[in-house]
């Protein structure tokens, strides 16, 4: 957070420097903290152990299970996050040169 703040006054003394409103940026010499995981989310993955028994949890060959599955598939499979997979329609089902893709539009 804090790192995040400082970037934004640099860039803001950055642009008035530039607009000549201020002679220079007193944050230019300041040393930010560093990133904990560089490249990393801070959210843990699932492990592919994990993964196989969430898809185990829906038992039987009723609707209610296959939809069950497929949709804990869906979610496991494409990392969608709850909002996009609650608003999947079967219309975003697309083929593409005899391949089925799911158009998602998301983060």
């Amino acid at each position: 957070m804090i790192r995040r703040k400082l970037l934004a006054d640099s860039s803001l003394y950055e642009h008035l420097c530039n607009e000549n409103t201020v002679t220079d940026n007193p944050v230019a010499g300041v040393k930010r903290p560093s990133v904990d995981n560089p490249g990393e989310g801070k959210t843990p993955a699932l492990s592919d152990d994990l993964a196989r028994a969430i898809l185990r949890v829906p038992v039987g060959a009723s609707i209610k299970a296959r939809r069950d599955r497929a949709i804990l598939a869906t979610y496991l499979f494409h990392s969608l996050r709850r909002a996009e997979l609650s608003d999947l329609r079967v219309s975003y089902l697309r083929e593409r040169r005899g391949v089925m893709h799911l158009m998602v539009s998301g983060k």
